[in-house]
């Protein structure tokens, strides 16, 4: 036998004593943790399934869940339409309030602007007379001494200017329709045309108004109509003179039918 066999055979036999043998109840511990696992698993899987009443009280609880979400999101949405109908009316409201400032703004303005304009209106009307005064002198100076009634002539129309930048406005009613209220007649003018009936003719000396204020009428002479009497046409008659013009054209070609007939009849001819 060589060396090498002979250390190959000591070196098993120490593995054989070092190597301590397992005992019978080591073994059996071993065999029941293999075992162990699946009886674990298979108790475990058993205890998982639920029964039937598990079930049913779980299907229960969850309805029951399932009824509060609903009546919950009922409830939000009641919640929503009651805040969006109080928005609506909030905003209604804050919308008339804003009008009704606005209206209110706008009438004071305008009563203001009235106050104003008849307030311009009452200074201008307490010089204008003055300043008729100032017109008689200018027209009167005019006549003896023309140089000297230029300085008067230069100041009315100072006057006239810082009166209509006040809102002054002549009265001259050439060709309009009388008008009592602006209008002073002082003779009527008999005419042929009863298109000019009533109607200013000549403005002999012109009127001046401020804001609606008449400060002085205008001076006319008025048409008045003196011919013969102007027959209104009505909308009867209208269509009775129409429907008469258009009879002669059917009589006319009545005639001329007629005509043709006793040509194209020769009893009618013998």
């Amino acid at each position: 036998m060589s060396e090498k066999e002979k250390d190959q055979q000591s070196e098993t036999k120490e593995q054989e004593t070092t190597t301590p043998e397992s005992s019978p109840s080591e073994v059996e511990n071993d065999q029941a943790d293999t075992v162990a696992p699946s009886e674990k698993d298979s108790q475990s899987s058993e205890e998982e399934i639920p029964t039937m009443e598990e079930l049913i009280e779980s299907l229960a609880e969850k309805e029951a869940e399932n009824i509060r979400l609903k009546e919950a999101l009922i409830a939000g949405d009641t919640e929503s339409k009651d805040l969006q109908s109080r928005l609506r009316s909030v905003s209604a409201a804050y919308k008339k309030e804003k009008e009704d400032q606005e209206a209110f703004k706008q009438r004071i303005e305008r009563q203001m602007e009235y106050r104003s304009s008849r307030r311009r209106g009452e200074v201008v009307k307490v010089l204008f007379e003055p300043l008729e005064n100032l017109r008689r002198s200018h027209s009167a100076l005019s006549k003896k001494d023309p140089e000297s009634a230029v300085g008067l002539e230069m100041v009315i129309k100072a006057f006239m200017t810082g009166f209509t930048k006040l809102g002054l406005e002549e009265i001259a009613p050439d060709g309009q329709k009388f008008d009592p209220n602006e209008h002073n007649a002082l003779m009527a003018q008999p005419t042929q045309d009863p298109a000019l009936d009533d109607v200013v003719l000549q403005t002999y000396s012109a009127g001046y108004k401020i804001e609606g204020l008449i400060l002085q009428p205008a001076q006319v002479i008025v048409g008045k109509y003196d011919g013969p009497p102007v027959q209104e046409v009505t909308t009867e008659d209208a269509q009775d003179s129409s429907e008469a013009e258009e009879e002669p054209e059917t009589t006319q070609e009545e005639s001329a039918d007629s005509a043709e007939n006793n040509e194209s009849d020769p009893s009618a001819q013998s």
